[in-house]
């Protein structure tokens, strides 16, 4: 899990630094990347710890529960229908036309301006 999660962070981090001149004025890019740099300190910060010790909790293992009543694999399965949803929901951002629509754009276009 670790692997997955820092495999994710790498590409958000790089790919939010990649993405932001290309979506930004050069005039906004100060404020775009303070934005960028403040609302990832929030939310990595502040909120993840929280959020993630609230629902280690509430797994735990509410798994418990499940397989109590249901049997030692229902928390499984329920976790796989749970994956299979989000990965569901979130395939448009994967598909072809969108990577090649991605790929189209001018090299230029993100590149980092300094004078």
């Amino acid at each position: 899990m670790l692997f997955v999660i820092n495999t994710g962070e790498v590409v958000f981090r790089s790919a939010s630094q990649a993405m932001t001149p290309s979506v930004v004025e050069r005039a906004d890019l100060e404020r775009a990347n303070g934005w960028l740099v403040g609302g990832t300190t929030v939310m990595q910060g502040l909120l993840a710890g929280p959020l993630g010790g609230f629902l280690f909790v509430l797994a735990a293992a509410l798994g418990g529960v499940v397989a109590a009543r249901f049997g030692i694999t229902a928390p499984f399965w329920a976790g796989f229908v749970v994956a299979v949803v989000v990965s569901a929901a979130t395939w448009h951002v994967f598909n072809r036309a969108t990577v090649a629509k991605a790929y189209a754009e001018p090299a230029d276009q993100g590149a980092v301006y300094m004078d």
